[in-house]
């Protein structure tokens, strides 16, 4: 008779944790198929939104976020990575929180499941009386398009230059199947 796998490791990395999403949060913590921790630093960037204390959550790692003009450098998000080996990790998709796309390889490198959490990008398509403008679809198209393939070029590169500071028998490790589950 086989016996139920155990909860699935979840790491939830956020910036800090808005109250706003407290019912979500709770109703992730309360699945039994899921062992979630939390991990961001305890207030918001310009302490505009109420966060979530600690507490609140059954387990909780602090970062520390440091700002660098618009973009977010997430101190303690590999150490949190590395210490609670989970077997999936949730980022936020914003484009300006660097360590989220640094870790998110190397999550992947541990072959560790990456999800992102993210809102869907609002492109103006349409003209005032509802028709779709076709340049604006190109156009929008084109740009998405940049950007993917910009992200896909700096996860190539950040793969090298990890490959680059690996010991023979790290890599050993990672084995032939990078990125392949």
């Amino acid at each position: 008779m086989k016996t139920a796998p155990g909860p699935v490791d979840v790491l939830v990395v956020y910036q800090h944790l808005p109250h706003y999403r407290y019912g979500v949060f709770k109703a992730l913590q309360e699945d039994q198929r899921l062992r979630v921790r939390y991990c961001a630093d305890l207030e918001s960037k310009d302490g505009s939104i109420a966060t979530i204390r600690p507490e609140q959550v059954d387990r909780f790692t602090r970062l520390r976020n440091v700002w660098l003009g618009p973009i977010l450098v997430q101190v303690g998000i590999f150490r949190a990575i590395l210490t609670h080996r989970p077997a999936v990790v949730v980022f936020l998709g914003d484009y300006r929180y660097l360590t989220t796309w640094v870790a998110s390889v190397v999550a992947r490198a541990l072959r560790v499941r990456v999800l992102f959490w993210t809102q869907g990008w609002r492109m103006h398509e349409s003209d005032a009386t509802g028709k779709l403008d076709d340049e604006a679809l190109r156009k929008n198209y084109q740009a998405m398009s940049e950007v993917h393939k910009a992200m896909f070029e700096a996860s190539l590169q950040t793969r090298k230059d990890i490959l680059a500071v690996l010991t023979p028998e790290q890599r050993e490790q990672l084995g032939r199947g990078w990125g392949r589950r």
